[in-house]
């Protein structure tokens, strides 16, 4: 698996620490990457309205799980997962090819057949 933790250099974001600490300082909401805005004519053509949707890296929101460890939900739960930089926090931390595996495993058990996963990353095309 490449790993270019070029990005990775100024801030851990793959450390939970550096999470807790920066949704501390956020007031309100916060968009990684982009807005809904920008994103919704992808999400509209690719995943139904009548869908269930897994957003996995929610950030400061109420319920947190550890996407590597998604237990708490039984196998086929959701039509789509949308991850909007949560693979590419875990490919800054120190054992990223281990949790990005994990956090895909579990992706991947999550996701009815035929279901979809939605990333939008920073990671350059290999």
């Amino acid at each position: 698996m490449y790993r270019d933790v070029s990005s990775c250099n100024t801030y851990n974001y793959g450390d939970a620490l550096y999470w807790d600490a920066r949704y501390v300082q956020e007031t309100g909401s916060f968009d990684w990457y982009q807005r809904y805005s920008a994103l919704r004519p992808f999400v509209r053509k690719y995943i139904p309205t009548s869908s269930r949707i897994l957003m996995v890296g929610c950030g400061n929101a109420h319920m947190q799980l550890d996407v590597r460890d998604m237990s708490f939900f039984p196998d086929d739960s959701f039509d789509s997962v949308i991850d909007k930089g949560t693979l590419d926090s875990l490919m800054c931390g120190s054992d990223a090819p281990i949790s990005a595996a994990q956090m895909l495993g579990e992706v991947s058990r999550l996701l009815k057949p035929g279901g979809i996963y939605m990333l939008v990353t920073m990671i350059p095309k290999i």
